[in-house]
């Protein structure tokens, strides 16, 4: 984008003889910026603008609708998200290290909501994708069993599959008085390899420091 601005911003001064000045900054949309250049000789405005706008097909949590918002808020929602990095390490990191200036940290968590909701919708998706082809290739094999049942007088056939189930728990400690134990599990179908379901269990407990 910055270089299709030079590009018009020179056959611009070429056409007009003068070189456009900076008449606006705005900075006030996350980590996007859009300045506003001016020809002092015919007026007409050259906008530099650093990301273009989008809306999400997920709506934010507690919106209603998703708004025309600069993607690189989103990507940086992303990306902080797929890392593992919380808002508070992002701010550190990109602002206070970097003097990168991003969106601040209460809008971060609400582009992370979009993300969160985004990575659920495709989970779900493909879930259902690996079932029915787990499904499609156990009926394949010679040693298939269905087991066939009805049920308000609808036939059912239901494959006998065989996966494996592994997972792990765990009780992290987080500050002063509260633990909370953690636990996750996943179901591999072993045909196919792909994963069936994952379940997570997030439970805290408070007490008391004597």
């Amino acid at each position: 984008m910055m270089e299709d601005f030079f590009e018009s911003t020179n056959k611009h001064s070429v056409l007009c003889g003068a070189a456009p000045t900076l008449v606006k900054r705005c900075n006030r949309q996350g980590a996007a910026m859009k300045w506003t250049y001016q020809c002092p000789n015919c007026c007409e405005e050259l906008v530099l603008d650093s990301s273009p706008r989008i809306r999400t097909k997920v709506v934010a949590q507690g919106a209603t609708r998703s708004r025309l918002q600069p993607a690189i808020n989103v990507q940086i929602a992303q990306g902080m998200t797929e890392a593992g990095v919380n808002t508070q390490k992002t701010q550190e990191f990109l602002c206070d290290t970097l003097s990168i200036k991003i969106a601040k940290d209460d809008n971060l968590r609400n582009q992370q909501t979009k993300v969160r909701a985004g990575i659920n919708s495709i989970f779900e998706e493909r879930k259902v994708e690996n079932r029915k082809k787990a499904v499609a290739a156990r009926r394949e094999l010679a040693t298939a069993e269905n087991l066939n049942w009805s049920k308000d007088g609808v036939a059912h056939s239901t494959i006998c599959g065989d996966i494996s189930i592994d997972g792990a728990g765990a009780t992290r400690s987080y500050g002063k008085g509260y633990k909370g134990s953690c636990a996750a599990a996943n179901a591999i179908d072993r045909v196919t390899g792909l994963p069936l379901d994952v379940l997570t269990s997030q439970v805290g407990n408070t007490f008391s420091c004597s």
